[in-house]
């Protein structure tokens, strides 16, 4: 424990020598364009030493001594993060991302437009058809009596739904969204061939549709 305290102490001693000759060469914040403060890559590093600071001050004092502040100590899992602004190309990722974030939000909401124009096309010809009867109940000579939900029941069945099915908008979201994944989509495509509305599923009962 003490060993890693020591190594705190010295990467907060580390971490503050390098702030203050960046803002003994660079000036604090009037001293034009290319002032500390002026790069937000700075701003995160001074924060950074700053609750660093306070954390070493308030050390193992409890309520004595700034407990207040206490909540600056979870600031220090930030600092691994202080690698990006030393490497030229993790900031320019970083600042890529930052700036295509607008255009991303337009590409979410048109996903969201398609996946829901097609989770309405999936309610209107599937809802209701993904469903199964558990014959764990009911008696093998009699499963061949079974064809509807209504057979299913009055046998001692149980109408189950499936996991991925498209009785309203949010599921059909769902599925439609796992289907672009690719996630379990020839599952689904099976589970669609298959399907009756209210009735036992049949293999290949529609084939092509």
């Amino acid at each position: 424990m003490r060993f890693w305290k020591k190594i705190d102490l010295c990467t907060t001693i580390i971490f503050t020598f390098e702030c203050v000759l960046k803002i003994v060469a660079l000036g604090f914040v009037n001293c034009g364009k290319l002032s500390y403060m002026r790069n937000i890559s700075n701003v995160f590093d001074f924060i950074i030493v700053v609750s660093a600071l306070i954390s070493t001050a308030q050390g193992d004092g409890g309520s004595k001594s700034l407990s207040v502040l206490k909540v600056l100590r979870i600031a220090r899992i930030a600092r691994p993060l202080r690698i990006i602004s030393r490497s030229e190309g993790l900031t320019i990722a970083i600042n890529s991302l930052g700036k295509s974030f607008p255009n991303m939000v337009n590409l979410f909401f048109f996903c969201f437009l398609i996946f829901f124009l097609f989770g309405i096309f999936g309610v209107n010809y599937f809802k209701g058809c993904f469903y199964i009867c558990d014959y764990s109940h009911i008696p093998q000579h009699l499963w061949a009596n079974i064809d509807t939900m209504q057979d299913c029941m009055d046998y001692g069945g149980d109408w189950i739904q499936g996991d991925t099915n498209f009785d309203n908008i949010a599921q059909a979201m769902s599925a439609m969204f796992k289907i672009s994944m690719t996630e379990g989509w020839l599952d689904i495509m099976k589970q669609g061939i298959n399907s009756r509305f209210e009735k036992v599923p049949i293999p290949l009962n529609a084939p092509y549709w």
